[in-house]
């Protein structure tokens, strides 16, 4: 009969294979992924790099990661209270792992990871971060087509960018039409066959929505004076402040 090892001898073992298999992975991919650069410009590249630019944009790159942790914590701190350490933990771990592995597989990890440091509901995070990148969709979009008119080069993924759009605006108006139309929403995929999938994410999106206090404010389109238009927009926006039945 073999020997089974003590759990001290595999503990030593994991300590220093788990680490050594992450870095012969980090290694692959990095001679995979420079086995065509051509080291021989390298130097040329360097020298005539303008290092201020690249620090600055270096800058805003990782500045984008502390965002994108404050506006995660900000869209779920109605239904929960995660911590800003927490979800820029997150951030930064699923921004490893898809650098590592394709198909971001970061996004599943980050949505694992919130959840189980801040003992969220892992439904509740994944809908968070559908709710993020249909926003990220749309900003993508609007700053594509801007640029589009002055960049010639964009003009040749037109075709593709308003298939994308055309996703986007999809996933926008569900999301839309869950928040606003709550009862509707569940009347219309529990009708369905495959509604139970999706009745516990309008359940969760709802929620999100409900309780930012989110209620449609009905322009004053009909007043002519800018001035009176201002002052009509700020009153109306006072009385839905004051109401608790928002949506």
């Amino acid at each position: 009969m073999g020997t089974i090892a003590p759990p001290e001898a595999r503990r030593r073992l994991s300590s220093w294979l788990l680490p050594l298999i992450g870095y012969a992975i980090s290694l692959a991919t990095l001679v995979w992924a420079f086995h065509r650069f051509p080291f021989s410009e390298l130097g040329d590249h360097v020298r005539t790099m303008r290092w201020g630019w690249l620090g600055l944009g270096v800058a805003i790159e990782f500045g984008t990661y502390f965002v994108d942790g404050w506006r995660w914590r900000a869209l779920l701190r109605p239904a929960c209270a995660p911590s800003y350490g927490s979800s820029l933990q997150a951030v930064f771990a699923s921004t490893f792992v898809s650098d590592l592995i394709p198909a971001r597989a970061g996004e599943a990890v980050r949505c694992f990871l919130l959840s189980w440091k801040s003992e969220i509901r892992l439904s509740l995070v994944i809908t968070s971060l559908v709710v993020l990148r249909v926003m990220d969709g749309m900003w993508v979009v609007i700053f594509f087509f801007a640029t589009s008119f002055v960049v010639e080069g964009a003009r040749a993924a037109t075709s593709v960018m308003w298939v994308y759009a055309a996703v986007v605006a999809i996933l926008a108006a569900v999301l839309l039409f869950a928040l606003f139309h709550r009862q509707h929403a569940h009347h219309f995929v529990s009708n369905r066959s495959w509604g139970a999938r999706f009745s516990h994410f309008l359940e969760e999106a709802h929620k999100l929505g409900n309780r930012f206090g989110l209620a449609p404010l009905v322009l004053p389109i009909g007043i002519q004076n800018p001035i009176e238009r201002v002052y009509e927009v700020r009153r109306r926006m006072n009385e839905l402040g004051a109401l608790h039945n928002t949506i």
